[in-house]
């Protein structure tokens, strides 16, 4: 089978590494239900006005700086998850939508942790579903749900369905007739089947 997988949010934990940053710059906690889609712009991190504006302004231009997305850690069971899926014999492939510039040090990120793929599409603001498509992929998980509309506006057929990484910013929406739930790589590698010996 054709599996595919967001990159942030569902494999590389970037939200941890902008908490820590806002932690170790300002001292501050960050409530990430303030974050959607990259934009920073609805975040309260303090009173002061300006202030805001320029933590706001530092969290847009760090979200898409290749070495910040580098130290991201994968989340918990990710990649032994994948390498199981590969071991099985299943294609994997990786659709983000960071900056095509990206690319390079995105592939170099998937060595350093040791983490398989097929492919890896670095789109920019291209259409993930396109991709989708093109791949004609069995199975696409997201941690944003109009990435998942577009993968089902190209290809309304998924094998193992389209899956949604539960995160505080996309608690409200999601159509259950359509996607899939999940609260973490244990609960992905139940659904796609993943022998555990």
């Amino acid at each position: 089978m054709k599996f595919g997988f967001d990159v942030d949010e569902v494999i590389a934990n970037l939200v941890g590494e902008f908490e820590k940053y806002l932690r170790d710059r300002y001292g501050l906690d960050w409530p990430p239900e303030c974050f959607h889609q990259y934009k920073f712009r609805d975040c309260r991190f303090v009173d002061d006005e300006e202030m805001n504006k320029k933590i706001i302004d530092e969290m847009n231009i760090i979200s898409n700086d290749p070495d910040f997305q580098m130290a991201a850690m994968p989340f918990p069971d990710a990649a032994s998850t994948i390498r199981r899926l590969k071991k099985q014999g299943h294609s994997i492939h990786f659709i983000t939508n960071r900056p095509k510039i990206n690319k390079e040090k995105t592939i170099a990120w998937f060595n350093l942790h040791k983490i398989s793929f097929d492919s890896i599409h670095v789109i920019g603001q291209e259409e993930k579903g396109m991709v989708g498509r093109a791949l004609n992929l069995d199975f696409f998980i997201d941690d944003l749900e109009k990435h998942l509309e577009s993968m089902y506006r190209y290809k309304n057929r998924w094998r193992k369905g389209l899956g949604l990484m539960n995160k505080p910013w996309n608690r409200l929406s999601i159509d259950g007739s359509r996607f899939i739930r999940f609260n973490d790589w244990v609960e992905i590698s139940r659904h796609l089947g993943i022998n555990n010996r």
